[in-house]
């Protein structure tokens, strides 16, 4: 295609074109080629935004104004790269919700071989709930207790 900048040159007269799909394939081979080339990363960001903004769909409208945003800014890094539920939500779920969003923090690989099961009782809302962690995945029964619980947790 006659190397980076006659590629990236093209791609400006496309996105120009309203060729935004194209851009973004074009500029994906540029940028793994040569992943420090600023102005590919750029060139693809802005294609993928504009796809972003046409995207009826809020899954691909999100993974498009995502992938702009990494290739401007680069991944996040980290564990724990979204955040967590504000002390407000949290007041506002059930226990049950509650520990359902505690299972999808789960980090499984991590708590890989763990088997532990604990009862629980929260004397302000005279609720009782079973929560096993097991094969790396935390599970909960609300309304039942656990003959085979390690401990049991009474709190508000």
């Amino acid at each position: 295609m006659g190397g980076s900048a006659a590629v990236i040159a093209s791609a400006r007269d496309d996105f120009k074109a309203g060729r935004y799909r194209w851009v973004a394939q074009v500029m994906d081979q540029v940028v793994f080629a040569d992943p420090s080339n600023k102005e590919a990363r750029s060139l693809a960001a802005d294609a993928f935004e504009q796809l972003g903004y046409l995207a009826e769909s809020a899954t691909w409208r999100n993974a498009y104004l995502l992938g702009a945003q990494e290739l401007r800014s680069g991944v996040r890094s980290g564990a724990r790269s979204f955040p967590g539920v504000s002390p407000e939500m949290l007041h506002t779920m059930t226990v049950a919700l509650v520990f359902d969003y505690l299972g999808t923090r789960i980090d499984g690989p991590r708590a890989g071989g763990a088997n532990i099961v604990i009862n629980w009782r929260f004397t302000d809302t005279r609720e009782s709930l079973a929560s096993t962690l097991e094969h790396g995945a935390l599970t909960s029964i609300t309304g039942k207790t656990a003959p085979n619980a390690a401990t049991t947790v009474t709190t508000t």
